[in-house]
C-alpha cells in the first residue's frame, strides 16, 4: 500500500521525469551520487586514447591519488551498466575502455539525472529550461514544453511574457506563433540577454554561492548546458587566474564563466556574431590585450573539441574578458636573462622608428615578456595560430605593421625562428596599445547631482565600458564651474549643462542601454587613430636620389609567376652589390611566411635588414598581372632597407606604403611611359 501511494504521488507530480528516474534506479542506473569532480574525471578520461598515470589526473583536479582511486571505484560501479570500465594497470596508469555510443548515453543519463535532483522544477528553473529549449536545442514546441513541465500552455505563455520583459531591454524578442516559440534579435544581443538573465536568476532566485567551486551551482549549470562545455569553460576561467595581475573577484569569474558558456554553446550550434553589423569593429574596441587572450581561448577550444570562432565571436569574447577585469600579467619565471635583453632591444628600436619614447612603458615590456616565449615556442614547433583580423590590421596599420616587422626581426636570428604575418600582427597590438596610451589618454568628467550612490553607479558603469587608461572622475556642477575646462575632453552628465565649448553626453540616472551606446559612440568618434605615422612633412629632408636609382626601376617586365619576379629582384640587388648572400633566401622565406600583396594590386617584398648592405627601394611595373598569393599584382615596390637606415627613412617608407594603397597614385604610375618618368612621378608623389 505504501509503495502504491508513493508511486501515485510521483505520477501526479512529475510523471515523465520521475518515472524515468525510478526506472534508472530500479535498474541500478541511479547517477545522483556522481558529483562534479567525478564528472570532470570522466570527461578527462574519455578524451584520452592512451594510458595516463593517476598523478596526471590528481594534479589536474587538485586532489590526492587516493581520492582519484576512490572516484574510479564509484564511477566503475555506475559505468558497468553501460559496458564501460576505467582500467587500472600498474606503472601504466588509467584508461577508459568501451564504445563511444555508451559514453554518450552515460553522459546523457547523467545530465538528465542532475536535472531531476537539482531544483525539482521551480518556476525559475523552468524558465531556464525554456531558454535552453529555445536557444540551445531549437526544440520550441509549446505543447511539448508544457507537457514536459506538467503545466498548462497558458502557464507556459505567462512565463514567456514575464521573461520577455527582461529580454526586451536587450532588443531581443521571445514570441510564439503556431504553437512554436521563436527568438528575434542579433546574435550579440541574444547572447548578452541570455547570460544576463541567467546571472540575474542565480543571484536572486537560487540559494547557491556564486563560486566556481560550488558543486550545486555547477550541477545546476550542467543541467542547462553541455557538461563537457561547462568543464572546458571552467578550466579556461581558472587558467586566467595564473595570468592576471591581481586575483579575479568571484563575481567577475561567474559573470565571465556564464557569458563564455553561452557564447561557446551558441557557437557549437553554428550561431556566430557578425562583427560588421553587430559589434564595434576592431579599431573602436580598445580590447587589444584581451583580444590576444581571446585568440588563445579560441585556439584551445579548436584543439580540444573542434569549435571554430568567427571574427565577431573573438571580438565579443575580447569584450567579455575586458569588462570582467581580466588584465594579463607575466609569470615570474619569464623575467629571465634569455628574454629581457631582446625585449629591451625591440622597445628601443621601436622608440627610434616611431620617434616616440616608449622605453619607460613597463606594461609594454611586461606584455612582450609574457607574449614572446609562447610565440617562440609556437614558431619553433611549427604551430600556427591565425589572427582572423590580420588583413584588417595590416590594412589599417600598414606602416606600423612594417615597422613592427623590422623591429622584431632581431628575434629571428636570436632564437632561430621565422616570423610570420600573424605573429607580427599580434606583436603590433602591444605597440599600438603603448602608442595610444602615450598619445590618446582622455580626461572624462562625470557630472551627477543625485547623491553618492548614483554617482558611484555612474562612475563604475563608465569605468566598465571605457578603457582603464583614461582619467575618469565624478564632480558636481559647482566643481565643474571651478574646473580647468581646457583639460576636459568630454562630459557625461545627468543634468543639463549650458554650452561651455565641450561635448556633453546627457544620460539618465540609471544609465540605460541607450546611454551606454551614446557614450561608446562618442568615445569612438573622439578616438581618431594616430596620424603621425602618415605625417610625411619631413620627407623633403631625405635625399631621394640616394634611395631611388634608375638601375632598380623597371617598366613593363614580363614574368609568369611570383617566384620568377622574386628571382629577378634578388639578382638585381646582388648584381649591384647591395645585399649579402643571405638576401635571396630571406626574401623568398619572407614570402612563404605571408604574402606581401595588397588589394590594390601592389606587392611589397622585403627581407631582413641585416641582409641589406645599402638601402635602395626598387620599383617594377609588370606588363601583365601575375598571381601573388590571392591577389593579381602588376606593381612591385621592393623595400631593401639596411639596419643602419631604418630609423632615418621611417617617413619615406610610410609614404611608399601609402602610395601602394592609393588607387589614384597607382594609376599615375601605371600610365608613365619610361623609367625616367616613373622616377619623376615617384618623386612628385612622395
Amino acid at each position: 500500500m505504501l509503495f502504491s501511494t508513493l508511486m501515485w504521488k510521483l505520477y501526479v507530480k512529475h510523471f515523465y521525469e520521475n518515472a524515468a528516474k525510478i526506472k534508472m534506479q530500479w535498474e541500478g542506473y541511479d547517477l545522483a551520487s556522481i558529483k562534479s569532480r567525478k564528472i570532470e574525471l570522466f570527461n578527462m578520461l574519455q578524451k584520452e586514447n592512451i594510458y595516463r598515470p593517476t598523478s596526471y589526473y590528481a594534479k589536474a583536479l587538485g586532489v590526492s591519488e587516493k581520492s582519484i582511486y576512490n572516484d574510479i571505484s564509484e564511477l566503475n560501479d555506475k559505468l558497468s551498466n553501460y559496458n564501460l570500465e576505467i582500467v587500472k594497470i600498474p606503472r601504466k596508469g588509467l584508461l577508459l575502455k568501451g564504445q563511444l555510443d555508451n559514453c554518450t548515453r552515460f553522459i546523457e543519463d547523467l545530465n538528465f539525472q542532475n536535472e531531476l535532483v537539482i531544483v525539482n522544477y521551480s518556476r525559475s528553473y523552468r524558465r531556464l529550461k525554456i531558454l535552453e529549449s529555445i536557444l540551445l536545442k531549437n526544440s520550441s514546441d509549446i505543447r511539448n514544453l508544457a507537457d514536459r513541465f506538467s503545466i498548462t500552455v497558458n502557464s507556459l505563455l505567462n512565463d514567456i511574457k514575464e521573461m520577455q520583459i527582461f529580454f526586451s531591454k536587450y532588443d531581443v524578442r521571445i514570441y510564439h506563433s503556431n504553437d512554436y516559440l521563436y527568438v528575434d534579435g542579433t546574435e550579440y544581443a541574444i547572447q548578452k540577454a541570455f547570460s544576463q538573465y541567467l546571472l540575474m536568476l542565480l543571484e536572486n532566485d537560487f540559494n547557491y554561492e556564486l563560486n566556481l567551486n560550488d558543486e550545486s551551482l555547477m550541477n545546476l549549470v550542467s543541467s542547462i548546458f553541455d557538461s563537457s562545455l561547462v568543464v572546458l569553460v571552467k578550466d579556461e576561467i581558472e587558467s586566467f587566474s595564473a595570468l592576471t595581475k591581481k586575483p579575479i573577484e568571484n563575481y567577475y569569474k561567474i559573470s565571465l564563466f556564464l557569458s563564455m558558456l553561452v557564447e561557446v554553446s551558441r557557437i557549437s550550434m553554428d550561431k556566430h556574431i557578425n562583427e560588421d553589423n553587430e559589434q564595434l569593429i576592431f579599431e573602436k574596441l580598445n580590447y587589444y590585450e584581451p583580444y590576444l587572450m581571446a585568440v588563445d581561448v579560441a585556439d584551445e577550444f579548436e584543439k580540444r573539441i573542434g569549435l571554430i570562432f568567427s571574427k565577431g565571436d573573438l571580438i565579443a569574447l575580447s569584450e567579455k574578458i575586458f569588462i570582467n577585469r581580466i588584465e594579463p600579467s607575466i609569470a615570474g619565471n619569464i623575467l629571465s636573462d634569455k628574454y629581457l635583453p631582446v625585449v629591451d632591444e625591440i622597445v628601443e628600436k621601436m622608440s627610434r622608428l616611431l620617434e616616440i619614447d616608449i622605453r619607460d612603458d613597463m606594461h609594454l615590456k611586461d606584455s612582450l615578456l609574457f607574449h614572446i616565449p609562447a610565440m617562440i615556442y609556437r614558431l619553433k614547433n611549427g604551430y600556427v595560430v591565425k589572427n582572423p583580423l590580420l588583413n584588417q590590421i595590416r590594412k589599417q596599420y600598414m606602416v606600423l605593421f612594417t615597422l613592427t616587422w623590422y623591429a622584431t626581426s632581431v628575434m629571428e636570428s636570436e632564437f632561430n625562428i621565422s616570423l610570420n604575418d600573424d605573429e607580427v600582427s599580434f606583436m603590433l597590438i602591444h605597440f599600438q596599445l603603448a602608442i595610444e596610451k602615450k598619445y590618446i589618454q582622455k580626461n572624462i568628467v562625470v557630472v551627477c547631482e543625485n547623491g553618492i550612490a548614483t554617482s558611484e553607479l555612474m562612475y563604475n558603469t563608465v569605468m566598465r565600458i571605457l578603457p582603464y587608461r583614461d582619467n575618469i572622475r565624478t564632480i558636481t556642477m559647482d566643481e565643474l564651474k571651478n574646473s580647468d575646462l581646457s583639460k576636459i575632453d568630454f562630459i557625461i552628465s545627468t543634468v543639463d549643462i549650458p554650452d561651455i565649448g565641450i561635448d556633453v553626453i546627457k544620460v539618465s540616472n540609471l544609465m540605460k542601454e541607450d546611454d551606454i551606446r551614446a557614450i561608446v559612440s562618442h568615445y569612438s568618434d573622439l578616438s581618431n587613430k594616430i596620424t603621425y605615422l602618415k605625417n610625411t612633412s619631413n620627407i623633403n629632408d631625405i635625399d631621394f636620389n640616394r634611395y631611388f636609382s634608375e638601375e632598380l626601376i623597371f617598366i613593363d617586365k614580363d614574368f609568369t609567376s611570383k617566384d620568377d619576379c622574386l628571382d629577378f629582384i634578388a639578382l638585381m640587388y646582388e648584381k649591384n652589390n647591395l645585399v649579402t648572400n643571405s638576401f635571396r633566401k630571406m626574401i623568398f622565406s619572407r614570402e612563404n611566411l605571408g604574402d606581401t600583396a595588397l588589394s590594390t594590386g601592389v606587392a611589397i617584398p622585403h627581407a631582413n635588414p641585416d641582409t641589406v648592405l645599402e638601402t635602395k627601394i626598387g620599383i617594377i611595373r609588370l606588363k601583365n598581372k601575375i598571381k601573388w598569393g590571392n591577389v593579381d599584382v602588376d606593381m612591385i615596390f621592393v623595400l631593401g632597407i639596411s639596419e643602419k637606415d631604418i630609423d632615418k627613412i621611417k617617413n619615406l617608407v610610410g609614404r611608399v606604403l601609402e602610395i601602394a594603397d592609393d588607387e589614384n597614385s597607382l594609376n599615375q604610375l601605371r600610365n608613365v611611359k619610361n623609367i625616367r618618368e616613373m622616377r619623376l612621378m615617384m618623386r612628385e608623389l612622395i
